[in-house]
């Protein structure tokens, strides 16, 4: 039986203070960051995916591991699909701080992320393993100069969108696998 490595963080939990307790809405102005990710330059399809990762909607994880069965393969199916992290002792679960920040994948991407956004603002440090400045733009962290700020949108939640995209492929491909598998022992047989 595999087991699956335990998250970073709690998806279930409140990323500003840890707690899984409901989210106190004078602790910080949460319009900002809502208005940023329902600009209107931005295309619908970002805008409903910002609203679903602020809303922590997104099929990963926790989510993920809600929708399955209690079978022990489709819970090892909530496990990283990445290569990489398939070939640790304990496979991390496709948690969202996994997903979109510490699987190799994110990681090389936030990387990258961080040298384009250096060329964009000379001089500016983006904080790339911070979870609040990349799945939740929050301000009070960091944030782009104030011309800068649309770029910053559409860009963030482009990058996120690919890696969640890249995420749920490597999903349903491993999911895929078994019956091509067995398909192929049948055409054999």
């Amino acid at each position: 039986q595999q087991r699956i490595g335990e998250p970073a963080h709690n998806d279930l939990a409140d990323p500003l203070t840890g707690q899984t307790t409901e989210v106190s809405l004078t602790r910080y102005e949460w319009r900002a960051t809502y208005r940023r990710a329902h600009h209107k330059q931005l295309p619908r399809r970002l805008k409903v995916f910002g609203w679903r990762l602020l809303h922590a909607g997104t099929k990963v994880g926790a989510r993920r591991m809600f929708a399955v069965s209690r079978d022990p393969a489709a819970l090892a199916a909530c496990a990283c699909q990445h290569q990489m992290c398939q070939q640790q002792p304990v496979p991390p679960l496709s948690a969202i701080s996994h997903v979109f920040l510490e699987c190799p994948v994110a990681a090389a991407a936030w990387q990258w992320m961080r040298g384009v956004w250096q060329r964009v603002q000379p001089g500016a440090i983006l904080p790339i393993a911070d979870s609040r400045v990349i799945l939740l733009d929050d301000s009070r962290v960091w944030a782009p100069a104030a011309d800068k700020s649309s770029m910053w949108t559409l860009m963030r939640l482009l990058l996120l969108e690919s890696l969640y995209d890249a995420a749920v492929i490597r999903h349903h491909q491993q999911q895929q696998q078994p019956l091509l598998q067995q398909q192929q022992q049948q055409q054999q047989q």
